[in-house]
């Protein structure tokens, strides 16, 4: 019995495809590539500006500012939040910002703007569609 032969039978069988083989994968892979290059090249539909909030102003108006902007159907906004160069101590609206978009239904990735947008100063997010639950 030629064991190369029954091997390659089996695996024909029984054995899991190959994800790398699979070329509907490819057409996934690209659509999801193609769609991330067209995120990223959106300018922002909405920008917040948090210049001279305390933390817990900031706080709110990032809040409100999510929530108007995922019932707007908004895909993608700017946070203007300063990188803390005029601030007596370190900058404290990043943090603020960052955690608020963490916990936030309505916000899906993030990171900070190019340079055009403010750079460090300043964080994108993508705005999730989020359903309307009745009760």
């Amino acid at each position: 019995m030629d064991v190369g032969k029954y091997f390659e039978s089996w695996l024909r069988t029984h054995a899991v495809p190959d994800k790398d083989d699979d070329p509907s994968g490819d057409e996934q892979q690209s659509e999801r590539g193609q769609s991330y290059a067209r995120f990223k090249s959106l300018e922002p539909q909405a920008i917040l500006d948090l210049h001279g909030m305390g933390a817990q102003d900031a706080r709110m108006a990032v809040r409100a500012f999510l929530a108007r902007s995922a019932a707007a159907g908004l895909e993608k906004v700017l946070i203007i939040h300063g990188k803390g160069n005029h601030s007596q101590q370190e900058a404290k609206l990043v943090g603020v910002v960052r955690e608020e978009l963490e916990h936030s239904v309505h916000a899906g990735a993030f990171g900070f703007a190019d340079s055009r947008h403010g750079g460090r100063g300043a964080t994108w997010a993508r705005i999730r569609a989020t359903p309307y639950f009745s009760r």
